[in-house]
């Protein structure tokens, strides 16, 4: 069977003509884009009660005659998949919106750094803070924390630089693989956790509960 890397959700299941397109509309592989559904589907929406507007606005208005899902997703060469979040999470600092999946696709980009996730907070100053979570390639290489901080000001500008950056042995995913932004967030504001049925790695709550 074919290997599975880190952070991987697989690969696509038959019948589904998925793809990663760039912001131009070309199929790109080994950098983060759009998921794009190219064909029709069993289980396909084909519509919103008693609004076609929204349903044509919302999934139809990206790309011509392509289903846009709303997803910012990788796949490399091995057709192996990585999802990165959702392309309508945004962060507003001072005025100035940026995609949670920007953010942590820059920090990924880092060659010390294996997977991410970031949150905004509440902030007096700004409005929102960004607040950067990640995991190092080699869990045994520590304080990262500042060099992470200043390679996203580096790459995206200084409004982008985090209010705080912890480093985790594992991010809280889903059985699925998608990350649960809102138990770090919770967690962060000291706020109840909510429903964790759905956690797949509960062991990395005790490590969560030493940060902040």
């Amino acid at each position: 069977g074919m290997k599975l890397k880190p952070s991987t959700v697989g690969i696509p299941v038959p019948g589904m003509n998925l793809d990663v397109f760039d912001d131009a509309g070309n199929s790109v592989r080994n950098q983060n884009g759009y998921l794009v559904i190219k064909s029709p589907w069993p289980a396909m929406t084909r519509g919103l009660l008693n609004d076609d507007e929204r349903y044509l606005e919302t999934y139809w208005s990206r790309f011509e005659n392509v289903w846009f899902h709303g997803d910012y997703v990788y796949a490399d060469n091995d057709n192996l998949w990585y999802m990165h979040g959702r392309t309508d999470d945004v962060i507003n600092v001072s005025g100035h919106r940026m995609s949670t999946a920007e953010i942590e696709h820059t920090v990924i980009s880092h060659p010390k750094v294996s997977d991410a996730a970031s949150i905004a907070i509440p902030d007096d100053l700004t409005g929102e803070a960004i607040v950067i979570f990640f995991v190092a390639d080699d869990n045994l290489e520590t304080n990262l924390q500042s060099i992470v901080s200043e390679y996203v000001s580096e790459k995206i500008g200084k409004i982008a630089r985090p209010k705080h950056v912890f480093q985790l042995s594992d991010l809280p995913k889903t059985r699925t693989g998608k990350i649960m932004r809102r138990l770090l967030k919770s967690k962060l504001l000291g706020n109840d956790l909510g429903d964790l049925s759905s956690l797949e790695n509960p062991h990395v709550l005790n490590e969560i509960s030493r940060i902040g």
